[in-house]
C-alpha cells in the first residue's frame, strides 16, 4: 500500500503504556489512522486496519529492538472504542509521554470522550479478563494432564501391548492397575459422523483405534510445543502474565465505570509486575480472587456509575462523518 491514509495518532501501548515495562521489554505502538480518498470512493472495501512491523531479533518472539505497529482506520476504531474494548479506550487516555503523534482530528475525538461513556462497556473488560483467568491455569494443566498420560502410558512401550489400540486402556481390558488412565481421559465422546469414538485430552481429540505407541508419540510432540510460559504454569499453578492481564483489566473497569477514566500507567503497576515476575503468593486461589472482583464490578460498582447505559451511537456516527468529510475536503 503506497499510501495508507493520514496518520492523526500514535501512542505507545502494552507494558510500556502500563507501566510494567522492563529492561528488555519489546516495543508496542497503536494509532489511528483516515482512510485515503481512493480507499473510501473506490470499488474495493475500505480496510480496517493497517500493520507496520520491524523484526531485528531473529527469534520467534519480540526482543527490545523489535517494533509492533498496529493502526485502526477511524470508522473502526470509533466502533471498538464505542463497545468498550480496552484497547481502545486505553488509546483516549494515553498520557503525553507515550504519544508519538497527535492531530486536531484526535483531539476532536478527545473533546467528545464523554460520547464513549457506557456501563456496557465493562463487558469486553470483564471478558477478557476471565479468559485470561482460565488461560492462566488451562495451560499449565493441560501440560501437567499431557505429562500425566505420557507417564501412564510409558510403562507400555516396550510389551506386546504398545500395538494395541488405545482404547484398550480406557476400557479396562488391561486390568485394574490402569485407573488413572481412565481417570484423565474421562473425555471420551462419539464423533459426529456417529461411528468414530474419539477422547480430547488437552484441547486435541484423537482417534481410540491409535496405538498405544503411536498415541505416546503424538503426546511427547504435544509436550514439546508448550513454551515457558506453559512450564512456568505446570510449575507454579499459575501463568503470571495472563494472571497480570486479568488483574490489570478488572482495575481499569472499575475506575472507567467510577470516573469515565483509565490512569495511564497503572496506578497499581507495581503489583501488577509482582504477579508478572510471579513473587506472589500461589498458595492463594487467584482464580476465587479474580472471581470476586468481578462480582463486585458488577453488583457494586456498576451500579454506582452515572454513565449511560450504552453509548452515544449516533453522535460517534456524526463525529465518524465529520472528520471524514474534512479530508476528503483537503484532499
Amino acid at each position: 500500500m503506497n499510501n495508507p491514509g493520514k496518520i492523526i495518532f500514535k501512542c505507545k501501548t502494552g507494558s510500556h503504556l502500563y507501566g510494567t515495562n522492563r529492561p528488555d521489554s519489546d516495543q508496542d505502538f497503536c494509532g489511528v489512522i483516515l482512510h485515503t480518498e481512493e480507499q473510501l470512493l473506490g470499488l474495493q472495501k475500505p480496510p480496517g486496519e493497517y500493520t507496520e512491523n520491524v523484526k531485528v531479533s531473529s527469534g520467534p518472539r519480540n526482543e527490545k529492538d523489535d517494533i509492533d505497529c498496529k493502526y485502526f482506520y477511524l470508522p473502526k476504531f470509533l466502533d471498538l472504542a464505542a463497545q468498550g474494548q480496552p484497547g481502545q479506550l486505553e488509546m483516549l487516555f494515553a498520557p503525553e509521554d507515550m504519544v508519538l503523534i497527535s492531530t486536531p482530528e484526535w483531539e476532536l475525538i478527545k473533546q467528545n470522550i464523554n460520547l464513549f461513556h457506557a456501563k456496557k462497556s465493562i463487558a469486553p473488560f470483564v471478558g477478557f479478563a476471565i479468559a485470561q483467568a482460565n488461560k492462566a491455569v488451562i495451560k499449565g494443566e493441560n501440560l501437567n494432564l499431557v505429562r500425566e498420560v505420557l507417564q501412564e502410558l510409558k510403562q507400555f512401550l516396550n510389551t506386546p501391548e504398545a500395538h494395541d489400540p488405545v482404547d484398550n486402556l480406557i476400557t479396562d481390558v488391561v486390568g485394574d492397575k490402569y485407573q488413572l488412565v481412565k481417570k484423565v481421559m474421562v473425555n471420551k465422546t462419539v464423533s459426529q459422523n456417529g461411528k468414530t469414538e474419539v477422547i480430547e485430552i488437552a484441547g486435541r481429540k484423537f482417534d481410540l483405534g491409535v496405538s498405544i505407541k503411536r498415541f505416546y508419540t503424538i503426546l511427547s510432540g504435544m509436550e514439546q510445543q508448550y513454551g515457558s510460559r506453559s512450564q512456568t504454569a505446570a510449575e507454579n499453578k499459575y501463568d503470571f502474565k495472563s494472571l497480570g492481564h486479568a488483574v490489570r483489566l478488572l482495575g481499569e473497569a472499575e475506575e472507567y465505570l467510577l470516573t469515565g477514566k483509565i490512569t495511564l500507567p497503572r496506578p497499581d503497576s507495581e503489583f501488577i509486575k509482582s504477579i508478572l515476575t510471579g513473587k506472589i503468593d500461589t498458595d492463594i486461589d487467584w482464580l476465587d480472587f479474580i472471581t470476586k472482583k468481578i462480582d463486585d464490578i458488577r453488583q457494586v460498582i456498576e451500579p454506582q456509575s452515572k454513565h449511560p447505559e450504552i453509548a452515544d451511537w449516533s453522535k460517534i456516527n456524526k463525529l465518524c462523518i465529520e472528520i471524514q468529510r474534512e479530508e476528503l475536503k483537503k484532499g
